[in-house]
């Protein structure tokens, strides 16, 4: 039986996503002292780095949360860039002392809170890095214990069906979720889906770009909403639904994960 999507009472849709009155941080220098840092939640970090320099002084530097994202997951669309712009927006004069000025007009010596690089599963990690203040200089990398998958619904159509090239015999969409789940050292495993199939103009365009018949379209429609379904009820064991409308409440569901870890630093 195909769920209608009628009901999301039990789904975490985040329609015109706004972040709750704890995720409202404020913007002030974090400063580490010269004592042994605490974190607040332990758990949250699953691997450090060496220190690449222990003769700087923790008095001259401070942690920042930076988002890295899969440069493969987004090729020929605009939406890395997007999420890169909208992040470092955010986020830039929380450290002023190495994000620069708002103005752009003296770059920082650390202003980076998004970057691009290669993951070996889903979309999304985050990294806490201690930078020293003066150089811009990573002093430690600790690589925090959340990881997510995004996917829009109209890619996640076509994912559902499309075989994987190096997993055979899974589909593209299985191969993704298999690797999601075997990142045992990670608990909070997030799988992001955006957009509403219901009112997606490429789920009803009777064209080359959309469906090319009604029954494809309707096909379409059941294969993702038995997907949101599967989900939600465990199919894929320690991976949660998150669902949001649009890209814009994607980031700020981001900002709102980035925001809450760095108060644990």
């Amino acid at each position: 039986q195909v769920s209608d999507g009628d009901d999301d009472s039990d789904i975490q849709v985040l329609d015109n996503y706004q972040p709750s009155s704890t995720a409202k941080r404020s913007r002030s220098k974090v400063r580490a002292t010269s004592a042994p840092i605490q974190v607040d939640v332990p758990e949250s970090i699953i691997a450090t780095t060496p220190e690449t320099n222990p003769q700087i002084s923790t008095d001259d530097c401070c942690w920042k949360i930076v988002l890295l994202a899969d440069h493969r997951e987004f090729n020929h669309t605009p939406v890395l860039k997007f999420v890169k712009q909208a992040i470092d927006a955010h986020f830039h004069g929380t450290h002023p002392s190495l994000d620069g000025h708002r103005s752009g007009s003296k770059r920082g010596k650390y202003p980076l809170y998004c970057e691009r690089t290669t993951l070996p599963s889903a979309d999304y990690m985050f990294v806490a890095r201690h930078v020293h203040i003066d150089t811009g200089k990573v002093r430690e990398e600790r690589v925090l214990n959340c990881i997510i998958e995004r996917k829009h619904v109209n890619d996640l159509q076509r994912c559902l069906i499309k075989p994987s090239k190096k997993y055979k015999p899974l589909t593209f969409f299985e191969a993704q979720m298999y690797k999601l789940r075997e990142c045992v050292d990670l608990s909070k495993k997030i799988f992001l889906m955006e957009g509403d199939e219901d009112n997606d103009a490429n789920f009803y365009k009777l064209n080359k770009h959309g469906t090319h018949s009604k029954f494809e379209h309707q096909g379409r429609l059941k294969r993702v909403k038995t997907l949101r379904l599967h989900v939600l009820k465990g199919e894929y064991e320690g991976v949660d639904l998150v669902c949001t409308r649009t890209k814009h409440d994607s980031v700020q569901y981001i900002v709102d994960q980035m925001e809450a870890l760095q108060e644990s630093f």
